[in-house]
C-alpha cells in the first residue's frame, strides 16, 4: 500500500478503517512504537485489551506475547 502504483503511496497521509472498537489511538501508538524499540515497553493493566487488539490486528506478535504475560500477571479476582 505504500510503495509503488497504489494512490496511498503518494499521500503524505494513509488514513485506516478500523472496525474494532477496542481499538483507539493509544493502542495503535503503543504498538506501532513498540516496533522502534529494542526492550518492551510497559503496558499498564488497564490498557493491556486495547493492546492486544491492536498488536493482533497488526500482527505483531512481541505484543501480542507480552500482553499475554501482562494478563497472567494482573489478573485476579478483584
Amino acid at each position: 500500500m505504500l510503495k509503488g502504483t497504489r494512490k496511498e503511496s503518494h499521500n503524505d497521509i494513509t488514513e485506516l478503517e478500523i472496525n474494532n472498537e477496542d481499538v483507539d489511538v493509544r493502542s495503535l501508538h503503543f504498538v506501532f512504537g513498540s516496533l522502534y524499540r529494542d526492550v518492551d515497553l510497559p503496558i499498564r493493566p488497564l490498557q493491556v485489551l486495547r493492546v492486544l487488539a491492536a498488536a493482533f490486528l497488526l500482527q505483531v506478535e512481541h505484543v501480542v506475547q507480552q500482553c499475554k504475560e501482562t494478563m497472567k500477571r494482573t489478573i485476579n479476582m478483584k
